[in-house]
């Protein structure tokens, strides 16, 4: 069973979870760290409830956030609500929960920080960038590569497990990067502002070495040309 309809969930889709009656895929709620609405965060605790009463018994994999390892991110919303969905399912005797860094691939969601920069450059817009901030990305499809991996092997139970990318990204490197791609001169202006979380992956490093996974210098470019190029 597959919760969710956005890009990640569509990833799962595509390699048929929806027919496996052993996992519950919970890949729906908020997909915007920055949303203000108690209404949407209140949807997804509700629809979480609804999910694990009806489905006792199977897996849950819940993708929460690395945003909340953050420390300049401890007031915000999103953070506090995914901290709290977190304690729910920890809750459960059988459950697995992944905390993701920013995942890339094909999506229209215009709140995700790559569509954002990509389509301000599109319309000529400058971009603010927090100096201080780093973000951490990881192409969709190492990420599905990853989960699936676990899954199939029972690698992890009950368990919070980080999936990210062994280097951090700076904002002037995603500028650079869409620079090079675009083959074009961007606008931005620096704030003295920004923080970065907490990204510890050694719990998955076998997990990675099996699956061939290579987080080298190039990946982070290559990964926005493949999906922006």
């Amino acid at each position: 069973m597959i919760i969710g309809n956005g890009m990640i969930a569509s990833k799962f889709k595509e390699n048929n979870y929806q027919h496996d009656n052993n996992v519950v895929i919970f890949a729906s709620g908020v997909s915007n760290s920055q949303n203000l609405n108690d209404d949407e965060f209140n949807k997804e605790q509700i629809l979480l409830d609804d999910i694990i009463n009806t489905t006792k018994g199977k897996l849950l994999i819940y993708f929460s956030s690395c945003s909340v390892t953050d420390e300049s991110m401890n007031n915000n919303k999103y953070v506090i609500h995914k901290k709290h969905i977190e304690e729910t399912i920890k809750q459960l005797n059988n459950f697995l929960i992944f905390r993701i860094s920013n995942p890339i691939g094909n999506t229209n969601n215009p709140h995700t920080i790559l569509n954002n920069f990509y389509n301000k450059i599109q319309a000529n817009q400058p971009i603010n960038i927090r100096s201080n901030a780093k973000r951490n990305f990881i192409d969709l499809d190492d990420l599905y590569t990853i989960v699936n991996h676990i899954y199939e092997n029972s690698i992890f139970k009950n368990d919070i497990i980080t999936i990210g990318n062994a280097k951090m990204t700076s904002m002037s490197e995603i500028i650079e990067a869409f620079e090079k791609i675009m083959n074009k001169k961007i606008l931005y202006s620096l704030e003295n502002k920004g923080g970065s979380p907490i990204i510890d992956i050694n719990k998955i490093e076998n997990v990675l070495k099996t699956c061939n996974i290579d987080f080298n210098d190039e990946y982070f470019f290559n990964t926005v040309k493949k999906y922006y190029g």
